[in-house]
């Protein structure tokens, strides 16, 4: 099969436009907050004319969707990757829940879109159905992940969507109330307790 061609030059200007829209959207977001940001302010400094933000995103909706995207995809990617390096069953839910806590450590700006989008949609105005499903397929990997692999037949798809919630929700809850004490990062003796916990509730069985 042939290599796909390479992007020409007006995709190429295309796809840096939109990069810029997302990391301009993302400073903000980390910057004033979800709610405060306008799309004025976005296109402002990406350097977009703002007429022009609407080729890329149909709304401000879209984009933090898109960016919720990107980032489920790099922390995937990040818990992925320290699985296959420590396949040992016995630390499997701790090595998952250190790399998970190492990203948002290490992605600020990424925890607090997290964070800000899922305020949003505990609130009934905010909720939005694609930012609901990244959510919620986010929380089932993360679920199957934690599992081991001889165990998931036994759980139904709520199930394994409950579980990565308990692993995110460790892992985020502890890390943004520490962060907002002003205590920065630590928490080795609070990761392996939660791995413990969430242990005991996968032999327990769902």
């Amino acid at each position: 099969m042939d290599p796909a061609p390479a992007p020409g030059r007006r995709q190429r200007r295309q796809d840096a436009t939109r990069q810029s829209l997302l990391r301009a959207a993302l400073w903000h977001f980390s910057e004033r907050g979800i709610s405060a940001t306008r799309i004025e302010d976005i296109t402002k400094r990406a350097d977009v004319a703002k007429g022009a933000f609407y080729n890329y995103f149909a709304s401000k909706g879209h984009l933090i969707a898109s960016l919720l995207s990107e980032g489920v995809r790099k922390l995937q990617a990040t818990y992925a990757e320290a699985l296959e390096r420590e396949p040992d069953e016995r630390t499997r839910l701790e090595t998952l829940i250190r790399a998970h806590a190492d990203f948002f450590a290490r992605e600020r700006a990424q925890a607090l879109l997290f964070h800000q989008a899922r305020g949003l949609l505990l609130l009934r105005e905010g909720r939005d159905p694609i930012v609901t499903e990244i959510f919620t397929n986010y929380l089932h990997d993360l679920g199957a992940s934690a599992l081991p692999p001889e165990r998931q037949s036994g759980w139904t798809r709520d199930q394994i969507t409950r579980l990565g919630a308990m692993v995110a929700g460790g892992v985020v809850g502890f890390q943004s109330f520490e962060f907002s004490a002003g205590l920065g990062a630590s928490g080795n003796g609070v990761f392996s307790a939660i791995a413990g916990a969430i242990a005991t509730v996968i032999e327990e069985g769902p």
